[in-house]
C-alpha cells in the first residue's frame, strides 16, 4: 500500500520553517537594534545635539508655509522617542509569540525607565523626564499592535520571495496485481521441457538390427 502525503501536515510544516526563518532573522536584528539604541541613549550628550538648529530652521520654515502651529521642537521629539521604541514591541511579540503581548509593553516601559534613571544619575549632560518614558512605551505599544500583523503576513511574505518548494509526486494506492497474460494462457498445458529432452535424444538414437 502506497504512503499518502497529507497538504495539511504540507501546510503546516512550511509554515513552520517560514516562522523559524523570521525569528532567526529577527533575532539579529534585535542584537543590532540594541546595540544602537544603546549607543543612542547613553551618549554623553544629546544626539541631536549637532542638528538642532537645523531642525528649529526647518520647523519654522514648515510654519511659515502653512506648517500647523502645533508643529514644534517638542513634538518632533516626542514623535522620535516613539519611532525610536517602535521596534522593541514589534521584536518581543515575534520572538515571544502573540500571546504574549503583554511582556513588550512590560519591556518597553522598563527599558525606557533604565535608560532614564541611567541618565539621570551617570549623564549630566543628559536630561531625563517623564515624557520620554511616556513616549518610548507609547512606542513599544505601537510595535505590539505591528507585531501579530507581521506574524500573519509572514508566510504569504516569504512564499513570494523565497524559493518555490518543488511539488512532492503524487502517490497512487496500489490495488491487487494484474495477471501478465489472460487467463485462457494458464488452462494449456505448458510444455515439460524434460519430455522433450527425452524425445528428440530417442529419435536420435541408431536402430539396433
Amino acid at each position: 500500500m502506497g504512503t499518502r502525503h497529507s497538504p495539511a501536515n504540507g501546510s503546516l510544516a512550511t509554515a513552520a520553517r517560514r516562522h523559524g526563518t523570521l525569528h532567526r532573522w529577527t533575532f539579529w536584528l534585535t542584537a543590532a537594534y540594541l546595540v544602537a539604541l544603546i549607543l543612542i541613549a547613553f551618549w554623553p550628550t544629546p544626539v541631536d545635539r549637532s542638528a538642532h538648529h537645523d531642525i528649529l530652521g526647518v520647523l519654522r520654515w514648515l510654519q511659515l508655509h502653512g506648517a500647523p502651529p502645533w508643529l514644534r521642537y517638542d513634538v518632533v521629539e516626542f514623535s522620535a522617542n516613539i519611532a525610536l521604541f517602535a521596534p522593541v514591541g514589534v521584536f518581543v511579540v515575534i520572538l515571544a509569540g502573540a500571546r504574549r503581548w503583554w511582556l513588550a509593553l512590560l519591556t518597553g516601559l522598563a527599558a525606557s525607565c533604565a535608560i532614564e534613571l541611567g541618565q539621570l544619575l551617570f549623564l549630566p549632560d543628559r536630561f531625563a523626564t517623564v515624557a520620554d518614558v511616556v513616549a518610548n512605551t507609547a512606542g513599544a505599544a505601537v510595535g505590539t499592535s505591528l507585531g501579530p500583523l507581521l506574524l500573519a503576513l509572514a508566510p504569504s511574505l516569504s512564499g513570494r520571495t523565497g524559493r518555490t518548494p518543488s511539488p512532492r509526486p503524487a502517490t497512487v494506492q496500489q490495488g491487487p496485481s494484474t495477471p501478465p497474460y489472460p487467463e485462457e494462457d494458464f488452462d494449456r498445458e505448458a510444455p515439460n521441457p524434460m519430455s522433450a529432452s527425452r524425445l528428440s535424444r530417442r529419435r536420435q538414437a541408431p536402430r539396433e538390427h
